[in-house]
């Protein structure tokens, strides 16, 4: 599918880290088994068009460290799609982020 027009700041790609992790924490708790929890699609369009987008549906996982994520990378001329474990993304775009701030 095409990118999307409207792209969402970093500070949203948090705030969606922030709920997914707390649906598990939910679940973790003993939270309502029959709970549906609202998926992670975050994304986000460079000054290049190359595309980035996020998704993690919290209902198919027992906790974040089993938890997966698919992450699409897409420019004018390739899209990869590739499954990471969710805890390896977050602390991957966390330390990517710091780097940014030193540069």
């Amino acid at each position: 599918s095409p990118p999307r027009a409207a792209a969402q700041p970093p500070s949203r790609r948090r705030a969606a880290f922030r709920e997914v992790l707390a649906a598990f924490s939910d679940k973790a708790k003993g939270g309502d088994a029959l709970a549906r929890y609202e998926n992670m699609d975050w994304s986000a369009t460079g000054s290049d068009g190359t595309h980035l987008e996020i998704f993690c549906n919290p209902n198919m996982a027992a906790d974040a460290f089993s938890a997966n994520a698919l992450v699409t990378v897409q420019s004018a001329a390739v899209r990869v799609v590739v499954e990471v474990r969710l805890s390896d993304l977050k602390s991957d775009l966390e330390a990517y982020a710091q780097v940014l701030k030193q540069q």
